[in-house]
């Protein structure tokens, strides 16, 4: 009865830890790109307003995830808790995500 258990749970984990055929690099390289940006931002670096703007846009469209930071007047974040927030979103969206298809015009 034990080797039956033990064999239903294998079964069971193996079929959730599926590995998706193809990984979407020029998603993932992009969504770092600008996360980078979001990050140098923060952290008080030199930037380009419109590219940080741009960022933050392309982050929210990407993944449907409403961020919390300004990009208006003033820029950046209010406090550490709303940049950890988005940041976190963004991050488990990539990880859930970055099996995605590429697209035709890709």
């Amino acid at each position: 009865m034990k080797n039956i258990v033990l064999l239903f749970v294998i079964v069971l984990s193996s079929c959730k830890s599926k590995d998706c055929a193809s990984i979407n690099y020029k998603l993932i390289d992009e969504f770092e790109r600008k996360i980078k940006i979001v990050q140098t931002a923060y952290k008080k670096k030199e930037l380009k307003v419109v590219e940080y703007r741009e960022a933050i846009i392309y982050l929210s469209n990407t993944t449907g995830i409403m961020t919390l930071a300004n990009y208006s007047e003033p820029v950046g974040y209010l406090n550490d808790m709303d940049y950890n927030h988005d940041m976190k979103l963004w991050r488990e969206w990539l990880d859930k995500n970055r099996c995605m298809a590429v697209s035709a015009k890709e």
